[in-house]
């Protein structure tokens, strides 16, 4: 059951299972916010259960934040989770795809196709959608990653390195060679049902896999990845592994961020996810102190920058977003982590304060998301332990590992400046269309972010 403070469900929760016609006409009651709060108080299984009693389960759904639909989909399991993903909305479905075709900066086609296949099982409008509206240059880079194209001329329809492959043309123009056997049948579907939907577009895309080139397309590709999802804290490993640098003291002085941050004008974003406190243990100190916020808004900021401090751990540790088992690891690592450094901070205080040593801990750590706890660490374990040395400063990762950053400068082509997130919003690839309406951070989310990390930082140095 999730942590997060919201009311209390109208129901038992074990009717879901027991007595669906009664939650139906009770959940049925309530607007599509309140509904989709209800189901983020769910978890895996009965997320979907309560969903599929609601009368407007699409609204539902795509009120939920992508991040939490994901991590619902993954706890179900892909193949039980269709009837969440043939209604899910084009972006949810698109973060979908990034966080299972992408691992690291590396292109997954097989993952891809799995993907494709099930998506068309589930809603094959959703395909044609993702196909009208998505990053050209994307769609290029999947298919040139599963099939080969050759276009029919007056002089031959005989070409090279194609022998044994699956054959398939669409209109007797374009003849399509399967690289991989099981890319054969779902894309032949997808390929006949955009033959009758819209052929102008069926043919670019055919153009798009003869002649654009593979690597550049294929590094296109990922810097759209990058700048769609930058925001979530998925960014390239020389910026999320900032994750672990150590804390300037200075940004505890930066304004706390607030759940409206986290928002834009779409629904989504105006409910926080829940899956980051999923495997937090009440019993812990963080637990505590959550559990005596009363500020549900304090609450929700929390629980995005723990999910955007998960995707940046996922990244920088080099885990793969769709290993269900890895996601629970990484997360138990960010909050086991939190923890300590909320512990060294309090000095074994109660979270409540009532110790007099720490009567004032209720007022730093909880309502300022665990920043004080830092505050209160640094000087002293700096002074303790030498952490701070004139070679560079020593980030411990646990028993046998650590890194001493003073290696130099990153070559030239692999610094943050160099296609890092500011220079990516202002390049555009030549040839793709503008992105109007695409969110953009506008720095709201520094890499030291003042609130979770301090904590963070402390748990991590003590490693």
């Amino acid at each position: 059951m999730s942590q997060t403070p919201a009311p209390k469900l109208p129901f038992p929760v074990e009717w879901i299972k027991t007595q669906p016609q009664k939650v139906e006409e009770l959940l049925n009651k309530l607007s599509v916010a309140d509904q989709a709060r209800c189901v983020l108080q769910l978890h895996g299984v009965q997320q979907q259960a309560l969903i599929l009693l609601s009368k407007q389960a699409m609204s539902v759904v795509r009120a939920l934040p992508d991040e939490e639909l994901y991590q619902t989909v993954k706890e179900i399991g892909q193949e039980d989770a269709l009837p969440l993903i043939a209604i899910c909305s084009q972006k949810q479905l698109q973060f979908m795809f990034d966080m299972e075709w992408w691992q690291a900066d590396k292109f997954s086609p097989k993952r891809a196709v799995e993907w494709l296949a099930l998506v068309a099982d589930a809603n094959d409008q959703q395909i044609l959608h993702w196909l009208y509206t998505e990053d050209f240059d994307q769609k290029v880079m999947v298919l040139q990653s599963l099939i080969k194209v050759y276009k029919r001329d007056e002089m031959t329809d005989q070409y090279e390195n194609v022998e044994n492959l699956p054959h398939y043309s669409p209109d007797g123009v374009y003849d399509i060679y399967f690289k991989d056997a099981e890319a054969e049948k779902p894309l032949t579907r997808i390929f006949k049902m955009l033959y009758s939907e819209n052929q102008k577009l069926l043919h670019s895309l055919m153009e798009g896999v003869i002649w654009y080139g593979v690597t550049p397309t294929v590094e296109t590709s990922y810097r759209w990845y990058l700048s769609r999802n930058e925001e979530r804290g998925v960014l390239s490993f020389e910026e999320a592994f900032q994750v672990y640098s150590l804390l300037d003291a200075q940004t505890l002085k930066e304004s706390l961020p607030s759940a409206d941050d986290f928002r834009t004008e779409d629904i989504r974003h105006t409910l926080a996810p829940a899956f980051p406190l999923e495997d937090l243990d009440p019993g812990t100190f963080f637990g505590q102190c959550l559990a005596i916020v009363k500020s549900a808004e304090r609450f929700h900021a929390i629980s995005w920058e723990l999910a955007w401090l998960f995707h940046k751990v996922m990244v920088a540790d080099r885990r793969d977003f769709a290993d269900i088992h890895q996601r629970h690891e990484a997360m138990r690592k960010l909050l086991g982590y939190i923890n300590i450094g909320l512990e060294l901070g309090a000095g074994g205080g109660h979270p409540e304060g009532r110790d007099p040593a720490h009567q004032n801990l209720h007022a730093v750590a909880v309502p300022g998301g665990v920043r004080g706890a830092y505050a209160a660490q640094v000087g002293r374990r700096e002074a303790a332990q030498g952490k701070r040395t004139a070679g560079g400063v020593r980030v411990a990762f646990g028993p046998g590992r650590s890194l001493r950053r003073d290696r130099g400068p990153l070559p030239e082509n692999r610094r943050a400046g160099a296609g890092g997130r500011r220079d990516r919003r202002n390049q555009r690839p030549v040839g793709s269309p503008a992105r109007a309406g695409r969110p953009r951070s506008h720095g709201r989310f520094p890499d030291k972010n003042p609130v979770l990390r301090a904590a963070g930082q402390a748990g991590i140095q003590s490693g």
